[in-house]
């Protein structure tokens, strides 16, 4: 059978792309192996934070990102890194390991498929630029009703999300694929940014 585009899942935080995201799950759209309370997609979320973190963005900033989107040829080289990431043995994470081992890869899934993160809203262009043909859901909710759902929430205490990037595994993938792409062709490849804070300081003071 052929690949099938994804369904992508976009809209802010509490506007109910959660509640839908169950509903299509359970009507068979498969939405990952691997997902949070939110029926976020791990992999894919992981994905996105990444993105926004290279133009110091985030949830916080989000608006950042439309300078790689604007910057055709860092946008170019950042959906090669995505095709590329979704070829590795992270997108087990997506996929688990019996659909990993029949498709490697989540753009050959032939089944109905898709994933949710709020982080879409503003990475839509590069799914897109990557799955062309793919069905997008984008939920719209009234801002005070979002407002005072969060408000609601952080009242029942709920603590705060814990740094996922420490220990991830995706900056060695993104070395290896720089190494692949630009030694091969003779290029260098500098790295400024210090790992952690004492080698930030080691920098600052050479």
């Amino acid at each position: 059978m052929n690949a099938r585009p994804p369904v992508i899942i976009i809209g802010m935080s509490r506007s109910g792309t959660s509640m839908l995201t169950r509903m299509l799950d359970d009507l068979g759209l498969f939405v990952g192996s691997t997902v949070t309370d939110n029926h976020e997609a791990v992999f894919f979320r992981d994905l996105n934070d990444w993105l926004l973190t290279q133009c110091s963005g985030g949830l916080e900033n989000p608006g950042m990102i439309k300078y790689l989107l604007e910057d055709k040829e860092a946008r170019a080289l950042y959906g090669d890194f995505i095709r590329f990431s979704m070829k590795t043995p992270r997108a087990v994470s997506f996929l688990g390991l019996g659909k990993y081992l029949r498709y490697r890869t989540p753009a050959a899934l032939d089944i109905p498929w898709g994933w949710k993160d709020p982080r879409n809203t503003f990475t839509l262009s590069f799914w897109l630029d990557i799955f062309p043909d793919a069905k997008v859901i984008h939920i719209f909710r009234h801002p005070l009703d979002i407002i005072n759902s969060l408000r609601t929430r952080r009242e029942r205490g709920l603590s705060r999300l814990r740094d996922r990037h420490a220990g991830s595994l995706l900056k060695p993938f993104y070395m290896l694929y720089l190494v692949r792409r630009f030694i091969g062709g003779r290029r260098v490849f500098v790295d400024l940014r210090g790992a952690s804070l004492d080698e930030g300081f080691i920098l600052w003071e050479e």
